[in-house]
C-alpha cells in the first residue's frame, strides 16, 4: 500500500473516533434535557421538608422531626410536691407492696390513702394543694401507659398529643411540613381533597397566588380522628417561578385545632385491650376533674411544590 492509502486509512480512523468522542458526550447532554423536561411536565414535584430539628420558647414548641423523640425526653416536674411524675409511680409501687394492696385497685379511696402514705412518710406535705398534686401526677402517669398501648396499636400521632397534654401547662405543639405528624395529615383523604381542590381552581387561571379557608373533619384514619377530628384549615399559594405559561407553585396547607381527649372515642378504639379500658373507665372522670389532661393548641403545616399552566 502506498503512502497516500495509509494516510487516507489514518484520516478514516481519526474522523471515526472523533465522531464517538463526540457522541458519546452529547448523549448524556440529551439525556438530561429530556429528563428535565420530563420532571418538569410533572404536576406536583415534591413534598417540601424542612430540617429535622426542635425549636423552642416559652409559647410554643415547633417541631420538624418526630414528636416521640421530643417526648421520650419529657418528665414532668411537678413543683408542688417536687416529684416527677416517674418518681410517683414508682412511690406507688413501693406504696402497694408497704400496704400489701392489688396494683389494679383503682378505686377513689385508694388514691387517698395513697396521697395519705406520701403524707405519713413525709414525702408531701399536710396540704389539700399537695395530696391534690400528688393524686394527678399519679393519674397521669396512668394515662402514659395507657398512650403507650394506644402508640403499640398504631394509634402515634393521637397518643403523642394526649402524652403532651399530660401537664399543667402544655406549650402550643407546630408542626413543621416534612415532620412525622405533617407526612401522616398529608397523605390523608381530606388533606388530598383541599390539595386537589387548589390545583382545580389554579390550573388555567392567570393568578399567582391563592388562598383558601374552611373546615374539614380528619376523619379517614382512626389515629387522626383521634388526634384532631374537627379541624380549621387556611390554604394559601404562590408562584415561585414562571417560563412563557407554566408556573412553578407553592403551596400551603395549614390546619389549626385544640386538642381536646376524647374519652369516647379512646374507649371504642382501645376495647379489645382490657387493661387500657380499665385505666380509662377508673381514671377518665379523676383525670377530668383534677385538671390532668389539658388542652392546648395544635398547628399542622403541609407543603408542596407543584407546576401548573
Amino acid at each position: 500500500m502506498d503512502f497516500d492509502g495509509i494516510q487516507g486509512i489514518m484520516l478514516l480512523c481519526a474522523y471515526v473516533l472523533a465522531s464517538s468522542m463526540i457522541f458519546s458526550i452529547s448523549l448524556p447532554t440529551l439525556a438530561d434535557t429530556n429528563e428535565s423536561i420530563i420532571n418538569e411536565n410533572k404536576e406536583e414535584i415534591e413534598d417540601v421538608v424542612e430540617d429535622k430539628v426542635y425549636a423552642n420558647d416559652e409559647t410554643e414548641i415547633t417541631v420538624t422531626g418526630d414528636l416521640e423523640e421530643f417526648l421520650l425526653s419529657e418528665d414532668t416536674m411537678n413543683n408542688s410536691i417536687n416529684m416527677t411524675d416517674k418518681q410517683v409511680l414508682d412511690l406507688y409501687e413501693q406504696y402497694t407492696k408497704d400496704k400489701n394492696i392489688n396494683k389494679e385497685d383503682f378505686s377513689v379511696e385508694n388514691l387517698k390513702s395513697f396521697a395519705d402514705y406520701a403524707v405519713d412518710n413525709g414525702i408531701i406535705d399536710d396540704t389539700d394543694i399537695a395530696r391534690v398534686d400528688i393524686t394527678k401526677s399519679f393519674v397521669r402517669s396512668q394515662f402514659r401507659i395507657f398512650a403507650g398501648m394506644g402508640n403499640a396499636v398504631g394509634l402515634k400521632t393521637a397518643s403523642q398529643l394526649l402524652r403532651h397534654s399530660l401537664q399543667d401547662n402544655p406549650r402550643k405543639l407546630r408542626f413543621s411540613s416534612g415532620s412525622g405528624v405533617s407526612g401522616r395529615v398529608r397523605r390523608s383523604s381530606e388533606c388530598r381533597d383541599i390539595i386537589n381542590n387548589a390545583k382545580s381552581s389554579i390550573r388555567g387561571n392567570g393568578q399567582t397566588t391563592y388562598n383558601d379557608s374552611g373546615s374539614t373533619t380528619l376523619n379517614s384514619t382512626r389515629d387522626l380522628h383521634l388526634a384532631f377530628n374537627r379541624v380549621d384549615y387556611e390554604v394559601n399559594g404562590r408562584v415561585l417561578t414562571q417560563r412563557g405559561k407554566r408556573k412553578k407553585w407553592e403551596l400551603e396547607v395549614k390546619f389549626t385545632d385544640t386538642y381536646d381527649f376524647d374519652i369516647q372515642g379512646w374507649n371504642n378504639e382501645m376495647s379489645p385491650n382490657s387493661k387500657a379500658i380499665t385505666i380509662l373507665n377508673n381514671y377518665a372522670a379523676i383525670a377530668q376533674s383534677l385538671g390532668a389532661i389539658v388542652p392546648y393548641d395544635v398547628v399542622v403545616s403541609v407543603k408542596i411544590r407543584f407546576f401548573s399552566s
